[in-house]
């Protein structure tokens, strides 16, 4: 399993585990104590792996049945995302597929994302496994989109028996440090989001996603592209929700006119250039969502595989509580002083950060 120090890298190794499988995490480095600390934990060993290097790949799966192929780079900003985002998952993806049919692996689970379907508009039929995002603006959602058509290719070419599981927006406890799937949920419990946007998403609880794995896995039929998703949510919705549940939040469901929004972008990025505050609504993004809708249907997933995933409203109380026990371990992390022993918050954040 790659990317486990991740929010579903770790759900998946630790439910593979469970449930009786000897697995094997591959990370970037070994060494890095606090960042694989969770993993190490659980009785998994550590093997070394960069995706970038398929020597490295082919090493770590020497002698393994199945390869669950999660690790990719998940930046929703980036200063250069031709480098940053979207070479990396193709090259990344190249390599996990040749390593895997050098291996002789078994099976492959190649982890992709509803953004290589892509978002519709109110009232459009909701798209399925047969779709792709092919005018994909956003960095992201065109990387997953390029990378995944990338592995079917050579899926085909090489003879990898190969099954990809497509996420919708990943929520959940369990996690070490917030990902961008959970920055609008971090950022509404911190009273950063006084409006919502006109935007809809469809989310799904991290430990479903790992139980989506597992079944395409598991199962011989499996094949194909399956949807991995639960409820589509507006960003009103979400405000709404939680509002609902932490009265005390300071939000608000009303809704900002699209041509506001679109505005929203250059305050955004004024803040992020006098503050280096990360940025949180970048232009691409708004063209990519903005008036649109992630509205799917897992029906394959569920007729074929037999999964049932947690309602939104089940698994939003949970992430937020989880949320809410994370900012008081960061509280805690920036009292602390380097000379009583704990890590510095810098560096206790570097080491949390997901692969």
């Amino acid at each position: 399993v790659t990317g486990v120090t991740g929010h579903l890298g770790f759900a998946t190794a630790k439910l593979f585990k469970e449930r009786g499988y000897r697995v094997r995490a591959g990370v970037r480095d070994v060494k890095r104590a606090q960042s694989v600390a969770a993993i190490a934990e659980l009785g998994i060993p550590l093997v070394h792996v960069d995706l970038l290097d398929q020597a490295s790949i082919e090493r770590a799966l020497d002698g393994v049945d199945g390869y669950l192929q999660i690790a990719a780079v998940f930046k929703l900003n980036s200063r250069n995302p031709q480098d940053e985002v979207i070479a990396p998952n193709l090259e990344g993806t190249r390599n996990a597929l040749r390593a895997s049919a050098a291996a002789g692996v078994r099976r492959v689970v190649y982890t992709s994302s509803i953004a290589a379907i892509g978002a519709t508009k109110a009232g459009q039929p909701a798209p399925d496994e047969t779709d792709w995002n092919d005018g994909a603006i956003e960095p992201y959602a065109l990387s997953k989109t390029l990378a995944e058509k990338e592995a079917w290719r050579l899926a085909e070419e090489l003879g990898v028996d190969l099954v990809t599981v497509l996420p919708g927006t990943i929520i959940g406890p369990d996690f070490h440090q917030p990902t961008d799937s959970l920055k609008l949920l971090v950022d509404v419990l911190a009273g950063r989001v006084p409006f919502a946007f006109p935007m809809a998403f469809s989310y799904v609880d991290v430990r479903d996603v790992a139980e989506a794995h597992l079944l395409a896995y598991e199962n011989p039929g499996a094949k194909g592209r399956y949807i991995a998703t639960s409820d589509t949510v507006s960003v009103s919705g979400v405000c709404a929700q939680v509002q609902a549940l932490r009265p005390q939040t300071k939000t608000s469901a009303k809704v900002l006119p699209g041509w506001l929004v679109k505005l929203l972008p250059l305050v955004d990025e004024l803040k992020h250039s006098l503050t280096r505050a990360p940025r949180t609504l970048t232009r691409p993004v708004v063209r990519e969502y903005l008036h649109k809708e992630q509205r799917y249907r897992s029906t394959r997933l569920a007729d074929e595989l037999g999964w049932s995933p947690r309602k939104f409203a089940d698994s939003l109380e949970e992430t937020l509580r989880w949320i809410e026990s994370w900012r008081a371990r960061e509280s805690l992390w920036m009292k602390a002083s380097p000379s009583d022993g704990r890590a510095s918050p810098k560096k206790r954040l570097s080491a949390s950060s997901p692969s």
